[in-house]
Order: C-alpha cells, then sequence, then structure tokens
C-alpha cells in the first residue's frame, strides 16, 4: 500500500491477492480496499513484477567475484539499493554452494534478502601419456564448462607433453556472462610411457601387448597400433605407434620405446658338472617386474657340440608370456697325449687343450699325473668358473705312451737321427724339434739315453729320454775246415732284437787257411 497516496481522510480497510514473490514473472494486482473520506469504498489493483535472479555460474577458479558481481545477475528496482551482500562462496571447488544472501532495500523503503544461486562447475583434467602430438588451445578448453553467454578469451602457459609429470596447470581467461573475467587452472598430468624391454624371442607381442604400459585416461581409447618390431634380433627398436583418442576427442600418437636384450650362449667344455636352471637364465636380461615361469629342453653336458636351444619361459612386466632360446655350445676337451718324459707339465699346460669362455677363469689344476710311466693316467681335475659364476670340473684326459728302447747289436752303421725318434708316438699336431746326445754303436753296452727334443700340441716342449742298447757280437773262431758255415751259422752270435729279422749274409770267408778273416 506504500505506493497508493491515500487521500486526507481515507484509510486502507483490506489488502489481499497477495503474491508469491519466490517465482519470478507478473504477478496478479494485489487487491487492495480503501474507503475514501466521504465513506466510498474503492478496489485499487497494485500490479506486482518478480524479476528473476540469475544463477552465477563459474568453472572453478582462484578469482574471487567481488560482492558487486554477485548483484549483477539481481534487477534493482529504480529507486532502490543494495545493502548488503554476505554468505559470498569458495570458488576453487566445484559443486552447488549455498546461495549469497544480497539485502535490498526496495524504493518504497522495504527490506528483502535476494538469494543468489551458485553453481562451480569443475575444470577436468588433462590426463595424456607422454606424446609428440601437441594439443591446441582450443583441446585445453574441452573441459570447461562454459556459462551461457561467457567465452574463453585467451590459454596461455601451455605445457610440454614429451615429459612425464604433473605439468604447472593451463591458464584459461574465462569472461563469465555477467562480463566478469576470470582465470581457470586446467589440471594436466602427462603419464608415462613403459619401455617394452624383452629378450630376444621368437614369441610375437600382439598389439595389445604393446598398449599395456600406456595409462589410457578414463574415457580414452586405442585406436591403432603400428610399426610392431622384429623381435627376434637384439638392439633398440624403432618405436611403436600408437594412436590414442582423449575423452576430449583429441587424437594423438604414442611413441612406445621397444629393447629387445640379447641372450648370452651358454658356451661350457665338455663337464660331468650338471647346470641348474637358474644357471640357463643368468645370460638372460629379466626387465624389471618379470620373471622365469619354467626351463626345459635342458642338454647333455658330457658330449661336446651345439646342443638344442634350453626354452626358458619369461612373463614379463605387462602379463605376456614369452619363450627365449638359450643357445648351448659345449667344447670338446683336448686329450693330453706325450711320451714318457722327466719334464713336468704345469698346471697350465694342462688347461691348454680346454676352450674357456670369454670371461671365465681356471680356478683350480689338481690330480697331476705322473709322466715317467707309459699308461691311461687318471684325468686331471680342472676347476673352471663359466662367465656366469657358475663352477664346473673339467675332466682332462691325460695318456703317457712308451719310448721304445733302440737295441742293436754292435754296428759301425750310424743311425740317423730320425731313427732315434721312431719308437715315439708324436701326439697329432706335436713334432720333433732336437736330437741330441747320439751314441756309439761301434762298442756294446747300455748307453746314455738320446734326448729327443717334442714340442707337443699345446705348445709345451719336453725331452724324451731314448733307451739305447747296443749289444756284442760273438766272434765265429773255429779251427781250420773244409767244412763251411752257413750264412745263418754266422747270425747265431748276433742278438737281433724283437721285431728285427737278418736279411743277407755276404763276404763268407774261407775256412781252410788260418787266420783272423
Amino acid at each position: 500500500t506504500k505506493g497508493i497516496k491515500i487521500p486526507e481522510g481515507g484509510k486502507v480497510t483490506n489488502v489481499e491477492n497477495i503474491p508469491d514473490l519466490t517465482t519470478p514473472g507478473k504477478k496478479d494486482p494485489v487487491k487492495v480496499t480503501v474507503e475514501l473520506p466521504n465513506g466510498k469504498t474503492v478496489t485499487v489493483d497494485v500490479p506486482v513484477n518478480v524479476t528473476p535472479v540469475k544463477e552465477i555460474e563459474t568453472p572453478v577458479t582462484k578469482t574471487p567475484l567481488t560482492p558487486e558481481d554477485y548483484t549483477k545477475g539481481i534487477k534493482i528496482p529504480e529507486g532502490g539499493k543494495v545493502t548488503n551482500v554476505e554468505n559470498i562462496p569458495d570458488l576453487t571447488t566445484p559443486g552447488k554452494k549455498d546461495p549469497v544472501k544480497v539485502t535490498v532495500e526496495l524504493p518504497n523503503g522495504k527490506t528483502i534478502t535476494v538469494d543468489v544461486p551458485v553453481t562451480v562447475t569443475p575444470a577436468k583434467e588433462i590426463e595424456t601419456p607422454v606424446t609428440s602430438t601437441p594439443l591446441t588451445p582450443e583441446d585445453y578448453t574441452r573441459g570447461i564448462k562454459i556459462p551461457e553467454g561467457g567465452k574463453v578469451t585467451n590459454v596461455e602457459n601451455i605445457p610440454d607433453l614429451t615429459t612425464p609429470g604433473q605439468k604447472n596447470p593451463v591458464k584459461v581467461t574465462v569472461t563469465l556472462t555477467n562480463g566478469k573475467t576470470i582465470t581457470v587452472d586446467v589440471p594436466v598430468n602427462v603419464t608415462p610411457v613403459k619401455e617394452i624391454e624383452t629378450p630376444v624371442t621368437n614369441t610375437p607381442l600382439t598389439p595389445e601387448d604393446y598398449t599395456k604400459g600406456i595409462k589410457i585416461p578414463e574415457g580414452g581409447k586405442v585406436t591403432n597400433v603400428e610399426n610392431i618390431p622384429d623381435l627376434t634380433t637384439p638392439g633398440k627398436k624403432a618405436p611403436v605407434k600408437v594412436t590414442v583418442e582423449l575423452p576430449n576427442g583429441k587424437v594423438i600418437t604414442v611413441d612406445v620405446p621397444v629393447n629387445v636384450t640379447p641372450v648370452k650362449e651358454i658356451e661350457t667344455p665338455v663337464t660331468n658338472t650338471p647346470l641348474t636352471p637358474e644357471d640357463y637364465t643368468k645370460g638372460i636380461k629379466i626387465p624389471e617386474g618379470g620373471k622365469v615361469t619354467n626351463v626345459e629342453n635342458i642338454p647333455d653336458l658330457t658330449t661336446p657340440g651345439k646342443k638344442n636351444p634350453v626354452k626358458v619361459t619369461v612373463e614379463l612386466p605387462n602379463g605376456k608370456t614369452v619363450t627365449v632360446d638359450v643357445p648351448v655350445n659345449v667344447t670338446p676337451v683336448k686329450e693330453i697325449e706325450t711320451p714318457v718324459t722327466k719334464t713336468p707339465l704345469t698346471p697350465e699346460d694342462y688347461t691348454k687343450g680346454i676352450k674357456i669362455p670369454e670371461g671365465g677363469k681356471v680356478t683350480n689344476v689338481e690330480n697331476i699325473p705322473d709322466l715317467t710311466t707309459p699308461g691311461k693316467k687318471d684325468p686331471v681335475k680342472v676347476t673352471v668358473e663359466l662367465p656366469n659364476g657358475k663352477t664346473i670340473t673339467v675332466d682332462v684326459p691325460v695318456t703317457v705312451t712308451p719310448a721304445k728302447e733302440i737295441e742293436t747289436p754292435v754296428t759301425s752303421t750310424p743311425l740317423t737321427p730320425e731313427d732315434y725318434t721312431r719308437g715315439i708316438k708324436i701326439p697329432e699336431g706335436g713334432k720333433v724339434t732336437n736330437v741330441e746326445n747320439i751314441p756309439d754303436l761301434t762298442t756294446p753296452g747300455k748307453k746314455d739315453p738320446v734326448k729327443v727334443t717334442v714340442e707337443l700340441p699345446n705348445g709345451k716342449v719336453i725331452t724324451v729320454d731314448v733307451p739305447v742298447n747296443v749289444t756284442p757280437v760273438k766272434e765265429i773262431e773255429t779251427p781250420v775246415t773244409k767244412t763251411p758255415l752257413t750264412p745263418e751259422d754266422y747270425t747265431k752270435g748276433i742278438k737281433i732284437p724283437e721285431g728285427g729279422k737278418v736279411t743277407n749274409v755276404e763276404n763268407i770267408p774261407d775256412l781252410t787257411t788260418p787266420g783272423k778273416k
């Protein structure tokens, strides 16, 4: 009734049809009954217009809104004014906020409280795997709900997506519907791409295997996998190209590094020492987080040769199971063959016929035999530490061959150096380098041995003593006689060495006259 001028002497007698002010719009007029000074009663219609209060909608922001910003969506009647603004909300967290309370004094002096709704919308984090594909400014704003009538005016602080980690937020400037300019921080998280590391294998990895090390953001998906490498050869491979569609629709390419590690061959001399399953896996680089689940096809190491590869089952960190072939080469151990000798062989001489794998070493040599007597000797025991740390025992066979005695009757025919070496079995690959101390064969007796220098196949030089026995020749003494002696009679006083024979007898003398013939 404050907007009705009541004549002096008149009065208001009734007010009805009071409207609902909680909803906007033109309301049915309020009916005010006025009694005029003359006693006449009239009804006055008071128009009522309830104006809407615009909701404040903003993305999460650290930019505070001023009290004036909250009143911009209220139509203050001409002659009215705002007298207070309170319950200002926190805009750094999303959600429906308690309304801002704005106190308005209407032109008629009435004070009312207006609730200004406030909704803070979340700014979606940009999550992407490491990528060389840049995101555009528009890509960074897709996760912000721009209020109707608002607009983006700037995007800055765009991060490097080629390295993983939580990045400094992208700064997006937004002009709200009421003209207020705010800054929205868009979080950016670049997730690492796990390298695919596998030993050399014939087991192919599927496209899905290559994507297991990529964290696909919720709502994103893999749309393509290409450039799949050959895993049968070692080395750093060209990266696998994985196409990922992010939740905001942006398509990026993710490079998945691939490293194929070599498998070391197991090389060992012939041995009776078995290798354990663990020994066969020591030359495989198991990726961190992977494990060996099986080892089979373990070979016989007591015979030389290239063996069928050991099959090692490896579970990679991404859960993929591959089979790794471990090559095995068993090298022969050369027999030490030497004639009887007083020259001792050193421990190193016994190991020269063993092929020690690169990175391995001999740690002990024992059971060294007596070489002064012929025969098959107990094997020399050589302890070898393989490159993988495994210790094995290698048996080195040793055969000492006899040096046959040179036995000859007294003779003026000299023997050559070669004649003295014929009774020595020179090992294959060995050779005679010297013959000395050759005896006088014109007198009977046990002679000092002939010294034969022999270089064995392993390079060791030894001296072989060849015994020499010159047997006497008995004189034929006979009285003068006309009875001839046969050739055989003349040889009876000669000791023919075992295996020797008489091939000729000549210059038979005349026995009918006396004298030294």
